[in-house]
């Protein structure tokens, strides 16, 4: 996938974690957990959007391999 399109897949999941929207979620981190992703990026993006440090970490541990 193009870097332009990994940055919108990690942008949109920021925003869909921020609106606690699971059924929108869920999906984009089990595409990530598939196929691979920039955790320092997804970090910057969590943190951008707000997300508690809390949150932010349930979703790294959702996707350590």
């Amino acid at each position: 996938m193009p870097s332009h399109r990994r940055l919108a897949a990690l942008l949109h999941l920021a925003t869909e974690l921020r609106r606690d929207r699971p059924d929108r979620y869920e999906p984009l981190l089990d595409h990530l957990a598939a196929h691979g992703f920039d955790r320092d990026l997804l970090n910057q993006a969590m943190e951008a959007h707000g997300l508690s440090p809390e949150k932010q970490s349930l979703i790294n541990d959702r996707l350590r391999p």
